[in-house]
């Protein structure tokens, strides 16, 4: 059986990549560059369709999509996070060279991937205008209207939208970033086309918007599917084996609902910036929307280094090699923070230009070109905090970088609304708590890894 499960990992495919051997910089690029360009591109092509819907179904259309950015995320976190789960234990299955229990891993994931994605789209559907209201999201100019249609037709999709993450979770826990990249790369250019269509040819405003979007990601995560059908090895998937192992799913969970608390409690305090930006009225909401989605490329990008740690950390800290964990953190941790402060202050510099593409509202731009200063100028002090967030859960404490974000971003950032904001009541005030968050939460991750890290070698003397 054990000569069996060996001769299964020997056929796994050509992309992948263990972590606990080679050149760490070299194996640490090879990784982030395929899934760093993947998340750009991404949210490149979001951008496009943002000013798609600026364009051609005018900016308060523009204000209502954006506006349910940060509820969808807290909506999708809830189980998004769970595909952390299935990357650590997949990564560290496939470290051990267990065939047998990553086969089930990648069985079980399929599969609550789209029970967790049903259950998801009644619950957007369904509680999608209560939540929108309490968020205060603007009745003026029928914003508040249109968000509430995109939110509910958007949630449709999210069975999809799951199991492509899900997926992706467990190419990436072999080291294989390089083909969803390609995926990416096709549902972007379909997005864009397919919300020309609905958009600009079908005047479908935001309902077109959130067609689109389910039409593209429905293809990405077809095309990943395809990629563990045709696997030969332990990562291959086949239907006739779909079920749920109710070991696999203990740890999925036990590792993933820290992951998806923490998402949770990053989108629940970026809800209640966004309410506060509500209370300036229609205007500086479009205002905000257009460079909050430039916000979360750059923040993508950077998330490429946390996912390469989370790999990185679960593959070494199973087979015992924790000093490759914390020279790995450092040089991810470094990568992340000069991507975060070019990127950022790059669309600072260019921050007018890139706003025309939108609108041509000044009053628009003038609140679009402050939130940048604010906020992306300082962005590489959360590329630093994420990457050390991702190495503490990859090395197996996937409650400790929650209990940090609670104290570091939400009861920040809340006590921030609640006290410095509520007495001066200016956007400056709203936007500084952004980089006064990245600096805390840094600080108090790095502390607690070199805690974990001393603790984990000390064990392994």
């Amino acid at each position: 059986m054990k000569e069996k499960e060996s001769n299964d990992m020997e056929n796994t495919i050509k992309h992948e990549m263990n972590m606990t051997e080679g050149g760490i910089t070299w194996n640490i690029i090879k990784f982030v560059i395929p899934l760093a360009s993947a998340n750009v591109i991404q949210y490149l092509f979001n951008i496009v369709d943002m000013m798609i819907v600026g364009r051609f179904a005018g900016d308060y259309a523009m204000a209502a999509v954006g506006d349910t950015t940060y509820l969808s995320g807290f909506l999708l976190n809830a189980f998004m996070g769970l595909s952390v789960g299935v990357n650590v234990v997949a990564a560290r299955y496939y470290a051990q060279k267990d065939a047998d229990n990553l086969s089930k891993t990648v069985h079980t994931a399929v599969c609550l991937a789209v029970l967790c994605g049903l259950f998801l789209s009644i619950l957007g559907v369904v509680f999608a205008k209560s939540l929108l209201v309490w968020m205060n999201t603007p009745v003026e100019n029928h914003v508040r209207h249109m968000a509430i249609q995109y939110i509910q037709v958007y949630f449709l999709g999210a069975p999809v939208i799951l199991l492509y993450y899900f997926s992706s979770a467990i190419l990436r826990a072999v080291g294989d970033t390089k083909r969803p990249l390609f995926f990416i790369i096709l549902a972007g250019i379909l997005n864009v086309l397919f919300n020309l269509l609905f958009v600009y040819k079908l005047e479908l405003g935001v309902i077109g918007v959130a067609l689109g979007t389910i039409l593209a990601q429905s293809v990405s995560c077809v095309c990943v599917i395809y990629c563990l059908v045709q696997e030969r090895g332990p990562i291959h998937l086949d239907f006739k084996k779909l079920r749920m192992s109710c070991e696999k799913v203990k740890e999925i969970v036990r590792m993933g609902i820290p992951a998806c608390i923490q998402q949770m409690i990053f989108s629940y305090a970026n809800i209640s910036m966004q309410t506060a930006v509500n209370s300036f009225g229609a205007t500086v909401v479009a205002g905000n929307v257009a460079v909050a989605g430039l916000e979360t490329m750059i923040y993508s990008m950077i998330c490429a280094f946390q996912n390469a740690m989370i790999t990185v950390a679960g593959q070494n800290t199973a087979v015992g090699k924790t000093f490759r964990v914390k020279r790995a953190m450092q040089i991810c941790g470094l990568m992340a923070f000069i991507f975060g402060t070019v990127g950022g202050n790059l669309i600072v510099f260019f921050g007018k230009k890139i706003l025309l593409l939108y609108t041509n509202s000044n009053a628009i731009i003038e609140v679009g070109l402050l939130r940048m200063k604010f906020i992306l100028t300082f962005y590489g002090l959360s590329g630093a905090s994420e990457t050390i967030a991702g190495t503490i859960r990859g090395m197996g404490y996937s409650i400790v970088p929650t209990i940090s974000a609670v104290f570091f971003v939400l009861l920040f950032r809340i006590s921030w609304i609640h006290t410095v904001f509520a007495y001066v009541h200016t956007l400056p005030s709203l936007y500084l708590l952004m980089p006064c968050s990245f600096f805390a939460y840094m600080i108090g991750n790095y502390v607690i890894f070199t805690y974990l890290y001393k603790k984990d070698s000390i064990g392994h003397l």
